[in-house]
């Protein structure tokens, strides 16, 4: 569970240290949605994938602090094919084409930086984190015994209601009761 959350807090942190490249990703997202109004099923696909391809493989590369990574170039190769690819559609024009081809390439080269700088960034100490988790662990133990007080006083509050209820079971609100007694005794 703590790795969990430590993997959350350090993916959390490294989106909003990279401003200028999830900008880009957003821009690029932008002109794919522009595109995906005139481009066929497997094109919208083609394209959503591999950009989430290339921010996912970025991200993954921040984490294990690698600097360079094989994956990314050869997602880049297939991205660029793919738009070279939207020639092919008669619908969508050569600036449309374009503007998506330099808006991938500025999304690369912003993915780049980030992971060039990625070594200048301090990474977060676990030990410190770990420290900081368990000394209060006093959290755990009030949220049991509120978890404890809420759970009895529901039962009892449960009880009174269910108790001051009167109920009034009788064949004349039931005739349902009658009838099914009847075929009983008759089996």
């Amino acid at each position: 569970m703590k790795k969990i959350v430590l993997l959350v807090l350090s993916l959390t942190l490294s989106l909003f240290a990279q401003n200028a490249f999830e900008q880009s990703y957003a821009d690029l997202n932008s002109a794919i949605d522009a595109i995906a109004k005139k481009s066929t099923l497997q094109e919208k696909i083609s394209l959503y994938y591999l950009a989430l391809a290339t921010h996912d493989q970025v991200l993954t590369a921040l984490y294990k602090k690698e600097t360079s990574n094989d994956d990314l170039q050869a997602t880049k190769k297939k991205m660029l094919l793919t738009i070279t690819n939207l020639n092919q559609n008669k619908k969508i024009t050569l600036d449309e084409i374009t503007k998506l081809r330099n808006f991938y390439a500025h999304f690369n080269q912003e993915a780049k930086k980030v992971l060039l700088n990625a070594d200048e960034e301090k990474p977060l100490d676990i030990k410190t984190f770990y420290k900081q988790t368990e000394d209060t662990s006093y959290v755990k133990t009030v949220l049991i015994l509120f978890t404890l007080f809420f759970m009895f006083s529901s039962a009892i509050l449960a009880y009174l209601l269910y108790r001051s209820r009167k109920t009034n079971v009788s064949k004349e609100n039931f005739p349902m009761i009658d009838t099914l007694m009847q075929h009983r005794t008759q089996l």
